[in-house]
């Protein structure tokens, strides 16, 4: 039962991390299709995930239904840093070379699941008290892990004048964020 617990609240991190990065990608660019549009688009957005008090933390926080905390995203956004580079544009396909740094997230809460796995004491708590330790956990190993830098591009399709990033595109950004297993 506490290993079901462990990992529900892991897997509504994850979830709800995916979900807040899903959201950023969506590009508000109207109007010409031109590379400082979509360099200003693609910078104001990723920029949001510098502060962990900007209204698309507080709206992931708010809608995660309690698995995503704002000590949380503090934690995980020291030492995150991005670059929009060159952006290429042909017919109605973008596509811009970018660079993230943070602290990614699989091998975070794979680290903090074998700790809490670990755990002798876990056994006599309650299933709030063990969250309120998986939550614990998760901060403590994002403080320990040291920010890694991925570079990608993001492809980006004009559809009724509105750039939006392509599925590879969020997939790119999304295994940017959060690493590999």
């Amino acid at each position: 039962m506490r290993k079901i617990a462990l990992l529900r609240k892991t897997l509504m991190v994850t979830a709800a991390i995916v979900v807040c990065f899903a959201l950023v990608l969506t590009l508000s660019a109207c109007g010409e299709a031109n590379k400082a549009v979509i360099k200003t688009a693609l910078t104001n957005d990723l920029e949001q995930l510098k502060d962990p008090t900007s209204d698309l933390w507080r709206d992931a926080i708010d809608s995660s239904g309690g698995a995503l905390s704002a000590e949380f995203v503090s934690a995980w956004s020291k030492g995150y840093s991005f670059e929009v580079g060159e952006i290429s544009i042909e017919g109605t396909t973008a596509t811009a070379q970018v660079s993230i740094t943070c602290k990614q997230l699989f091998p975070v809460m794979l680290s903090a699941q074998e700790a809490l796995l670990n755990d002798e004491g876990l056994a006599e708590i309650t299933e709030d008290e063990l969250l309120q330790k998986v939550e614990e956990a998760f901060i403590a190993e994002l403080d320990k892990a040291q920010p890694a830098t991925t570079e990608f591009e993001v492809t980006c399709e004009l559809i009724d004048n509105v750039w939006e990033p392509t599925a590879q595109a969020t997939a790119e950004f999304e295994k940017a964020l959060l690493g590999s297993e």
